[in-house]
C-alpha cells in the first residue's frame, strides 16, 4: 500500500472485520514519545471511520529493547489518547513475563507473581471500566493537539466545539457527540513529567 491508512484500509475491505486492533509501542526510555504515534492513530481512526468498523489498539505494559518502563502516567498516557481518538477497546502487550530476550517488568512475573506493574494496570483498566458506559455510547466526531501539532494531525482550527484552549499543555483533545448530539470533549495532557492545568 501507499501508506499506513490505505493498507488498513485494504485490509478492512479484504478482511471485512467487526473491528480491528493495533499495536503501538510508543514510548522510549528516554522520556520521548514515538513521532508517529499520532499519526498512526490519525490513519486507524480514518480508516474506521471510513468503514464503520470500530478499532482497538494495543498498547505498552511492559518494558523491552529501548521501550519506556511501566508507570501510572505511561499507562495513562496511552489509555487517554487512544481514547481521545476514538478506540473502542484497549489490550495490552504483554501481561506475563518471557524468558527470552530482555522483557521486564510485566504484570505477571516469571515466576508467576504479581508485580508492581500489576497493579498499576489495575487501576489503569479500573479507569477504563468506569469511563466505559459513557464513552461507548459518545461518536468521535474530531480529534486535535494544541499547540504543537504531531506530523500528519490536526491543530485547534479544525475543531468543531473549541475555539480557544488555555493551559500550558501539550494538549490532545478528543471531541464527541452524544445520541442527541451534545458535544463532549476528552481532554489529554500530552507531557508524561508534568502535570499542566
Amino acid at each position: 500500500a501507499a501508506d499506513y491508512e490505505s493498507y488498513l484500509g485494504s485490509y478492512i475491505d479484504l478482511a471485512k472485520p467487526k473491528a480491528f486492533s493495533f499495536d503501538h509501542y510508543s514510548l522510549l526510555d528516554d522520556g520521548t514519545v514515538r513521532p508517529r504515534y499520532f499519526e498512526c492513530l490519525e490513519a486507524a481512526r480514518r480508516a474506521s471511520q471510513k468503514s464503520g468498523v470500530p478499532f482497538w489498539q494495543v498498547c505498552l505494559a511492559n518494558s523491552h529493547f529501548r521501550y519506556a518502563d511501566p508507570s501510572p502516567a505511561t499507562l495513562r498516557f496511552q489509555i487517554y489518547t487512544s481514547l481521545a481518538y476514538g478506540v473502542r477497546g484497549v489490550g495490552w502487550f504483554t501481561y506475563t513475563g518471557r524468558d527470552r530476550g530482555n522483557y521486564r517488568n510485566t504484570a505477571i512475573d516469571l515466576a508467576g507473581r504479581r508485580t508492581s506493574t500489576w497493579d498499576m494496570l489495575r487501576d489503569a483498566n479500573l479507569q477504563l471500566q468506569r469511563l466505559a458506559p459513557t464513552i461507548t455510547q459518545l461518536k468521535s466526531v474530531n480529534v486535535f493537539h494544541h499547540p504543537n501539532v504531531p506530523q500528519g494531525c490536526q491543530g485547534l482550527d479544525s475543531s468543531h466545539f473549541v475555539s480557544e484552549v488555555r493551559g500550558t499543555g501539550p494538549f490532545c483533545i478528543g471531541e464527541f457527540e452524544d445520541a442527541q448530539g451534545r458535544p463532549a470533549l476528552l481532554i489529554v495532557n500530552r507531557d508524561l513529567a508534568h502535570s499542566t492545568s
